[in-house]
């Protein structure tokens, strides 16, 4: 069977590099077409099953190392979280898992996928951030123009922290004026970076209530899994009391530490 190599990374669901077939005592010479004397296969992983298997495959021995099978894993990953994503959005729709009035996922979908990206972070070794965000002095726009100018508060945030963020991300409202993101592959200092940018511009945006133009404000805690912590409990906790912090600190700012 020449496509040996494939049917071991679909069974087993891990990824394989063969640098020189001829050498490989794992399998026999005869299992590999001539023209592969290297190969890698990596399986494409989509909500825990192997929906197809990438194989790349070189005539020169030794062709390909661990640096070339650590790319097209993260490759591999990156894709198989867009599609688990376009899938979930449609699941999520079928299945009314959306939050009514910002139209982000719920804190049920938030959970879930937390899970998962964690499970996903111990396997690949790669880490990824959590941010969780509060608007500033929410209740003062309740209290001031009313309800609905809160709803539309809330509307427009989520609208543009959406936008803002790549398709891999996830954005959810996590209760009340409080937003959270998952931002898989991202270490600490890239994610407290990916928060500043959405600080700043939501703080551009304008808003018009009972014919007065405002803004809004909001503070961030980040945290990093596994750096800040090694369960999903001890992540959210460390994301939410810098979040604490940063509306202590005055508000409208960045907290990573």
């Amino acid at each position: 069977d020449s496509d040996i190599s494939v049917a071991t990374s679909h069974s087993s669901k891990t990824s394989l590099l063969i640098k020189n077939t001829a050498r490989d005592p794992r399998f026999k010479k005869d299992s590999f077409l001539p023209a592969e004397s290297s190969i890698i296969t990596v399986p494409l992983i989509v909500f825990g099953s192997v929906s197809a298997v990438a194989k790349i495959s070189s005539s020169i021995p030794d062709r390909l190392n661990e640096s070339d099978l650590r790319t097209c894993e993260m490759i591999i990953r990156s894709s198989a979280i867009a599609l688990e994503n376009i899938n979930l959005f449609s699941r999520i729709n079928e299945l009314a898992m959306k939050d009514a009035l910002t139209g982000l996922f719920t804190h049920r979908v938030f959970q879930d996928r937390l899970d998962a990206e964690i499970l996903t972070s111990g396997r690949t070794k790669q880490p990824f951030s959590l941010i969780i965000t509060d608007i500033d002095h929410f209740k003062k726009y309740n209290d001031t123009y009313g309800h609905q100018a809160g709803d539309e508060v809330l509307r427009k945030a989520a609208i543009f922290f959406n936008s803002s963020l790549r398709e891999i991300d996830i954005c959810a409202r996590y209760g009340g004026e409080e937003f959270a993101m998952i931002i898989p592959q991202t270490d600490l200092i890239a994610a407290a970076s990916i928060a500043e940018k959405l600080r700043t511009g939501l703080a551009e945006i304008e808003f018009i209530f009972s014919g007065q133009k405002t803004g809004i404000s909001a503070s961030f805690g980040v945290a990093c899994f596994p750096k800040d912590a090694s369960t999903k409990s001890q992540l959210i906790r460390a994301s939410d009391e810098r979040l604490y912090k940063a509306k202590k600190n005055g508000r409208n700012m960045v907290q990573y530490e």
